[in-house]
């Protein structure tokens, strides 16, 4: 069976000079034709990416990370890249708000359901960070935890990538 971009591409090559099609009175060669196709085909296809993209990144985030997402005024956009590379040392475990705490380069700091699921970011002053730890608020993550929470912020062709249903990190709305 010939499929559409195959007899474009041929006739782009076999006949490129003979006119292809006329659009609002212009008439298209087919290889003008041809590099039209080819660029439609482009922006189709990275307008795909970029939505499973965000698709992907809004079901591993709860409404409030949404939120600061589209500010742009806070890290958020760092928050899976700087989970995944926070030694242990720099997982901790806040003790009242029930999430994961990764402090990252450059003193910020991203909350994270247990299952992986972001919560939010924020930039903190070092003494901050310091306090929490002193006032054991933030205390150091077990390692069950530190495994579960590895588990959820794996990408997605790895692991389950964090992705979540409307049921997981409920709790974790509201902001800090």
């Amino acid at each position: 069976m010939l499929q559409l971009c195959t007899l474009v591409h041929r006739h782009a090559r076999y006949r490129a000079t003979a006119p292809a099609v006329t659009i609002e009175g212009t008439t298209l060669d087919w290889r003008g034709f041809g590099l039209r196709v080819n660029r439609v085909a482009n922006l189709l296809r990275d307008a795909s990416r970029d939505l499973e993209h965000r698709t992907r990144m809004d079901g591993r985030r709860t409404g409030h990370a949404r939120d600061r997402a589209r500010q742009g005024d806070r890290p958020t956009h760092k928050a899976f890249e700087d989970a995944r590379a926070a030694g242990d040392t720099d997982l901790y475990w806040d003790v009242q708000e029930n999430t994961v705490v990764v402090v990252g380069p450059s003193n910020r700091v991203h909350f994270f359901g247990i299952d992986g699921r972001q919560v939010t970011s924020v930039v903190f002053p070092g003494n901050v960070i310091q306090q929490r730890v002193n006032q054991q608020r933030w205390a150091r993550i077990d390692a069950e935890k530190r495994a579960r929470f590895r588990r959820g912020i794996e990408p997605a062709t790895g692991g389950g990538g964090g992705a979540a249903g409307p049921e997981r990190g409920a709790k974790s709305d509201a902001p800090k």
